[in-house]
């Protein structure tokens, strides 16, 4: 009988004391999970740096953008002229030709020196603002590539920044449950004689201030 009732209590005690056991190291846990919380505050500053140094780089690319595109509008006016000049060059090689072939007192080489000086000049200018254009489409390119470049970095960094940002929540959804579980209360009280803050404890908010105790082993 004495047997019976021996491995009755048994039982009993165990029933009542696995959750105990089973959550023996619920501070223990709390604190691991609160070092790895501010590990990932460290990761989420380093990647908030990154972002914020993407949204420079944006501005330069999009300040170098508004530069090229004045500078093609620039271009194309200076093209338009060229046009003008050109269509003045026809009309005076066409108007001394005439006079070549009807006025006898029109001096027809020294004018005829003077209208090449302005074709070569003509052509220069041309060629000065091909070279322009040419420049602005390689930069452009370049542009371009280093846009597509971008990003895909902003991408993948949003992307890393989204997964920290959750990690972050779960973690600290996790502590709060794990902080206010009876258990993790009890283990704390237990070990109050760290702090007499720990001993008049009664809430969530005393049980986070007595876990700063314990990490600071203050009195």
């Amino acid at each position: 009988m004495k047997i019976k009732t021996f491995l009755f209590v048994s039982i009993l005690l165990l029933i009542f004391l696995f959750p105990v056991f089973t959550n023996a190291n619920s501070v223990k846990n709390v604190e691991d999970m609160m070092k790895e919380l501010e590990s990932l505050k460290v990761e989420v500053g380093k990647v908030e740096t990154a972002k914020a140094e993407l949204k420079e780089e944006e501005k330069r690319l999009i300040a170098t953008k508004e530069l090229l595109n004045g500078a093609i509008k620039n271009l194309r006016k200076e093209f338009s002229k060229l046009e003008d000049e050109r269509l003045e060059y026809t009309t005076a090689v066409d108007n001394h030709n005439a006079r070549c072939a009807s006025d006898r007192s029109y001096n027809c080489n020294s004018q005829a020196a003077s209208i090449r000086v302005w074709k070569s000049r003509c052509l220069d200018k041309r060629k000065t603002l091909r070279k322009k254009r040419s420049m602005i489409d390689e930069r452009l390119k370049g542009l371009s590539q280093a846009t597509l470049e971008w990003s895909k970095k902003n991408k993948a960094n949003n992307a890393t920044l989204n997964d920290l940002y959750v990690k972050q929540e779960q973690l600290i959804q996790k502590i709060k449950s794990h902080m206010a579980s009876p258990f993790f209360l009890m283990e704390l009280k237990i070990r109050s004689d760290v702090s007499q803050e720990c001993k008049e404890m009664k809430s969530l908010e005393d049980a986070h201030r007595c876990l700063q105790r314990v990490w600071d082993g203050a009195k």
